[in-house]
């Protein structure tokens, strides 16, 4: 997989939600070493120690980007009407959804008309477990699936029922497992 740096350091910048100055500041690299556009297996030593200690030592592993890389597709995939109506479901003002997402209520209005998408994936995952929605177009390939295979399996249960000295008696029901 052929990552340049400049993509790495976007992605975990929008994976994780602190800003590219904020890397380069804790990695104590200059800006001239910063913008230094290589290969990822190329990075400097100093940047990824920095980044090591930031993100955990398999940041910049294949399985990782391929899902930073995901999320951020995911959330390219909002539908800003999801939003609005999520949001108008659930009876808040944006102000209100501002104040329990962390978001600016500026930026919320601009995410539901469709100017702004959502800036990271810690903002995403707030504004879908507030809105208990997953904000997403209904033709998005994102979209949690069904699983195939799985039924609900029915047992009949009994339950004596029955006390001392009186008739033996048995109630029938069912448990329904998912």
């Amino acid at each position: 997989m052929d990552i340049r740096t400049s993509e790495l350091y976007r992605l975990l910048s929008f994976e994780f939600g602190i800003t590219q100055v904020g890397m380069r500041e804790h990695c104590g690299a200059t800006v001239s070493l910063w913008l230094r556009d290589s290969h990822i297996d190329d990075i400097a030593p100093r940047i990824d120690e920095g980044l090591s200690e930031l993100f955990g030592k398999d940041y910049k592993e294949i399985r990782n980007i391929k899902m930073y890389q995901r999320h951020q597709k995911t959330v390219d995939d909002v539908n800003p009407k999801a939003v609005t109506n999520a949001r108008e479901n659930m009876h808040l003002n944006k102000r209100e959804l501002a104040d329990i997402t962390g978001l600016r209520a500026d930026d919320i209005s601009k995410i539901e008309s469709g100017a702004r998408s959502i800036p990271n994936w810690k903002n995403y995952q707030r504004l879908k477990k507030v809105l208990r929605n997953d904000l997403l177009r209904s033709s998005s390939r994102f979209k949690a699936k069904p699983k195939k295979g799985k039924k609900t399996k029915q047992f009949m249960t009994f339950k004596n029922i029955a006390t001392r000295g009186s008739k033996v008696c048995w109630e029938t029901g069912r448990r329904i497992v998912i």
